[in-house]
């Protein structure tokens, strides 16, 4: 078994429960809540720059690494510094049960 890693980030972790609700133009309105705060390590693997129609958007890859907990997948979100970031993969680390790493990305849009 490997060192556990050193978690110093208090992160929330957030599920989206819309229950299917939408706005008056058919789109599905958000409703994001708490399910856990927990401790994590935090290392951002990579960011780039891509442009859409008007405006500039900035992607960020970062891997937060918690001790296990079970119910947490992908299309949740976590929650650090007023910042979110979209779960796309959970990983048992080593099988045991000891940690998992939640692989997210968040994406900013410049407005300019």
């Amino acid at each position: 078994m490997g060192k556990l890693s050193k978690k110093r980030h208090r992160i929330t972790i957030q599920e989206n429960q819309h229950y299917g609700r939408t706005d008056d133009y058919g789109a599905v309105i958000d409703n994001w809540h708490d399910i856990a705060i927990v401790w994590a390590s935090k290392e951002s693997l990579r960011a780039r720059e891509f442009f859409q129609a008007a405006g500039t958007n900035f992607e960020e890859t970062v891997q937060f690494i918690i001790r296990y907990k079970k119910g947490i997948e992908k299309g949740m979100r976590v929650v650090h510094d007023n910042r979110c970031y979209e779960i796309y993969n959970v990983d048992d680390v080593d099988g045991y049960h000891n940690e998992i790493i939640l692989m997210t990305k968040e994406i900013t849009r410049d407005a300019g």
